[in-house]
């Protein structure tokens, strides 16, 4: 409890396992002195149980596997209890690990029992070790946009990205993808330094929010998935909006012509 209570997973989880082979080793001697006592000859039935041993051994052979599978498996630090993970095809919260088996918790609230044999050489994902999660998001934008207009979306979008502390600014990226069959692809890529799955949620959703505020912002408009061809009698995008992004990429063009310095008033 005291572990648990501190943190100390790993740890808990040597120390259960520890506790159950010891609780067998104890049994087994326990059996034998009460054998003895009842006047059976241990060492000749020891010496006695060598070929049927050996038979057992081989019948147990899954049992011994599973054992130091777990055993494995704990000494690594692949995984501990309370870990959410992935092993295999089977995604879960580590409940627990036995000398048999690992037992996951399953978003289903079920729980799958996986040998600890399969479970060492399985391919296991740990998401407790992470230390960021990757936002990822396709922008389809539409195709009435001109170059100047998609740069300043792009401007804009790529701003959204700098001004929050919670994402990586190194690996961020907003980049024009592809011309797509019914609209222009943006990409915006980028991590963010959090550990907590439910904390990343609420950043990303503040971050979508974020980037279709500054796309609103610069006039252009998301595409509208369609089947077929439709004809529509009013512009897609806001005429004054665009007009003000094609100023601000004026604005910005002839400031870096003039090497970044400000006219006189």
């Amino acid at each position: 409890m005291r572990l648990t209570a501190s943190g100390r997973m790993a740890e808990r989880s040597i120390v259960s396992l520890a506790r159950r082979v010891l609780e067998v080793v104890i049994f087994i001697a326990v059996l034998l002195i009460a054998l003895s006592g009842l006047g059976v000859n241990v060492t000749a039935a020891l010496a006695g149980l060598g070929i049927g041993g050996l038979a057992i051994g081989l019948g147990a052979q899954k049992t011994f596997e599973n054992l130091l599978g777990g055993i494995s498996v704990l000494t690594d630090k692949a995984l501990q209890i309370g870990d959410a993970c992935r092993i295999g095809d089977q995604r879960g919260t580590v409940e627990d690990i036995g000398l048999r088996s690992t037992k996951l918790r399953t978003e289903d609230r079920t729980v799958v029992t996986i040998p600890n044999g399969a479970v060492a050489s399985a391919v296991v994902e740990n998401y407790r070790q992470r230390d960021k999660i990757l936002f990822r998001q396709m922008v389809r934008l539409r195709y009435d946009l001109s170059p100047d207009h998609l740069r300043y979306v792009l401007e804009e979008a790529r701003a959204v990205l700098k001004q929050n502390s919670h994402v990586e600014t190194a690996s961020s990226r907003v980049r024009l993808l592809r011309m797509a069959e019914y609209s222009i692809e943006v990409e915006i890529y980028a991590y963010i330094l959090v550990r907590d799955y439910s904390e990343f949620l609420a950043l990303q959703e503040e971050l979508i929010l974020l980037i279709v505020e500054a796309i609103e912002k610069t006039g252009a408009a998301i595409a509208l998935p369609t089947q077929g061809p439709f004809v529509l009698q009013d512009p897609w995008t806001d005429a004054e909006k665009t007009k003000a992004a094609r100023a601000r990429l004026e604005k910005s063009r002839d400031g870096g012509n003039s090497g970044g310095t400000t006219p006189a008033s």
